[in-house]
C-alpha cells in the first residue's frame, strides 16, 4: 500500500509575485538601507566610533531587523496555512 506524498508544496500551484509585493519589498530594502545607514552614522559621527566598529554594528542591526522579518513572515504564513478552525487548507 502506498501513502501519498504530503510534502509541503506537493500539488500546488507556483506563486507569482504581485505588484504590491514588489513594492513592499523594495520598500523593505530600503527601509532596512536607510536603517542601516542611520545606525551606521550615528555610531561614526555622534558616538566617536571607529569606522571599522561602526560598521560591523550598522551589519549587526540590519541582520537583526532581518531575523525579525523573517520570523514575523514565517507565523504569518502559518497562519495563512490553515483554516479558522486550525485544520490545515
Amino acid at each position: 500500500m502506498t501513502t501519498p506524498d504530503r510534502s509541503p508544496g506537493v500539488g500546488r500551484r507556483p506563486h507569482r509575485t504581485t505588484a504590491r509585493e514588489k513594492r513592499v519589498l523594495a520598500l523593505g530594502v530600503a527601509v532596512l538601507a536607510l536603517i542601516g545607514t542611520g545606525w551606521f552614522l550615528m555610531s561614526w559621527r555622534i558616538m566617536h566610533t571607529p569606522v571599522g566598529d561602526a560598521g560591523g554594528e550598522a551589519l549587526g542591526v540590519v541582520f537583526g531587523l532581518l531575523i525579525v522579518v523573517s520570523v514575523v513572515g514565517a507565523i504569518r504564513r502559518r497562519n495563512d496555512d490553515h483554516t479558522d478552525d486550525g485544520r490545515p487548507r
